[in-house]
């Protein structure tokens, strides 16, 4: 309706101007002058425009324009754009120079500073008990190295107490055990351990532990009570596996150095025979002559002597003083030995010994020691692959820990004597799977080949002593039969001084 309306007035609009126009000239004929004034317009009176009429009649523009005479023009606010009244668009910015952005300066490189990973020292040769990541021996052995050399040894500390699972196949006591793990210096392992049967090297059940945090436990020596056996080893498989131990010859001793090796394998009158007798000393003259350069009329060796033959070669007159031992006397014995409860003496036994008649069969310990002491050598060793139990038999009662006061060291000093025992009193010895041997005799060798001169036993000064022997010895048998066989082995020495062994 309001487009009809707006329609409506604009023709009034129209109507109203066209008569404006009609009237106009008839009024312009009546004032005075008014033919003067439409005169310039060149029309007769009365006429109008056409195109003001058309214009008039015809008032529509497009959209966005509004009527003028002119014409259509554009609203206000609004320009005219390809034919069309539309918003003009804004400007464009006013884009201003601006030098291009710097570039980022390059990264700093920062050199990071490599840092090795912390590894635990270990000892280069042997094997080695940890606490807490360092190399550890127990305490006595440190003591003894302190004392020896007026401090400590580097990189090693002292052990707790040797952890040892707790024996099955003993007929003691839970009290009893207790009370001579106390006295022994000995802890039980927990229960937590894990139990390992067969054998495992010492080395590899300690890097296990170290890797696990857990202890391992070997049970072979708890259920038996017979200690574990490996035989069947060549003589010449241990031989070669010895010598490997020092590969190198090295030039002889001083003059007048001799060694005397006694093995005892064939016994009779019922003692148990030694299956390691032979490679022991066979073991050991070896390392002597293609290592250590001893002459081979320097080493005596000796095997399955009764007593009579023993009685000979410690004579005045023996063999062994014909040997003529000026300098330094090395005496090494693998056998039985046993000891008279009455008494408390050690005997060694030869093998035609009668364990009812140890005074009259067998030969003392301390008669061997004096019969040394009077050849007047300045440097005596003598190392006991032996065991001094009051009964001649190959059990072992778990954890074989020593319960009797044996003599089995020298009672008086004897100058220059150094004796080293492969076990502390009745305590059985043990075998070393990998060579065959005796488990002392194993690690005895491999430290005087020159092992026990390395840390952490040995101060690098490429002689090896007694102490330093001893201790390489002893630290390693009594890690090896914790851990690899589940028993304990403690090695002794002698109070003496601490002698030369040999130089390289």
């Amino acid at each position: 309706m309001f487009q009809v309306m707006a329609g409506f007035r604009r023709r009034v609009t129209v109507f109203a101007a066209l008569a404006a126009l009609v009237v106009a000239p008839a009024e312009a004929s009546e004032r005075p002058g008014a033919a003067d004034d439409a005169a310039p317009m060149s029309r007769p009176a009365g006429a109008f425009d056409v195109a003001t009429f058309w214009f008039l009649s015809n008032p529509k523009c497009p959209t966005g324009e509004v009527q003028t005479p002119g014409g259509c023009v554009c609203e206000a606010g609004l320009s005219r754009i390809d034919g069309l009244c539309v918003v003009a668009p804004p400007p464009p910015p006013k884009v201003v120079d601006q030098p291009p952005p710097a570039a980022p300066p390059p990264p700093k490189r920062v050199t990071q500073k490599k840092v090795p990973p912390k590894v635990a020292k270990r000892p280069p040769a042997g094997v080695a008990g940890y606490e807490g990541g360092t190399p550890c021996m127990d305490a006595d052995l440190v003591a003894l190295m302190t004392s020896a050399y007026g401090k400590k040894p580097a990189g090693v500390v002292a052990c707790n107490a040797g952890c040892l699972p707790r024996p099955k196949g003993t007929l003691r006591s839970k009290a009893d055990l207790d009370a001579l793990a106390r006295a022994n210096g000995v802890a039980w392992c927990p229960e937590s351990c894990i139990e390992v049967t067969g054998w495992m090297p010492p080395a590899e059940v300690l890097r296990l532990e170290r890797l696990t945090g857990r202890s391992f436990c070997p049970t072979d020596g708890q259920n038996y009570c017979r200690a574990p056996e490996y035989v069947g080893v060549p003589v010449a498989t241990t031989v070669e596996k010895v010598l490997a131990f020092s590969p190198a010859a090295t030039p002889p001793p001083p003059p007048g150095s001799v060694a005397l090796v006694l093995g005892f394998g064939g016994y009779k009158s019922g003692i148990p025979g030694n299956d390691h007798a032979e490679r022991d000393a066979a073991a050991f003259k070896a390392l002597l002559t293609d290592r250590l350069g001893y002459p081979a009329n320097a080493v005596v060796a000796r095997d399955n002597l009764t007593r009579a033959d023993l009685l000979k070669l410690f004579a005045p007159d023996g063999d062994l003083a014909k040997a003529k031992p000026t300098n330094s006397l090395i005496l090494y014995v693998s056998g039985h030995g046993l000891s008279d409860p009455a008494t408390g003496k050690a005997y060694l036994l030869p093998v035609d010994a009668d364990p009812a008649r140890l005074a009259e069969t067998a030969v003392a310990l301390q008669d061997v020691y004096e019969a040394l002491g009077k050849l007047g050598t300045p440097g005596l060793t003598v190392a006991l692959e032996a065991s001094f139990p009051t009964s001649v038999s190959d059990l072992v009662d778990p954890p074989n820990l020593p319960d009797t006061d044996v003599a089995v060291l020298p009672e008086k000093p004897i100058p220059g004597l150094s004796v080293f025992t492969a076990a502390d009193r009745n305590q059985q010895t043990l075998v070393d799977p990998e060579l065959g041997t005796g488990l002392f005799t194993r690690w005895l060798l491999e430290g005087l080949s020159g092992a026990a001169d390395a840390d952490p036993t040995g101060n690098g000064d490429r002689k090896i002593e007694s102490v330093e022997l001893y201790v390489y010895t002893a630290h390693h048998v009594r890690v090896t039969a914790r851990k690899s066989f589940g028993l304990e082995q403690k090695p002794l020495i002698s109070e003496s001084a601490n002698s030369l062994m040999r130089s390289f």
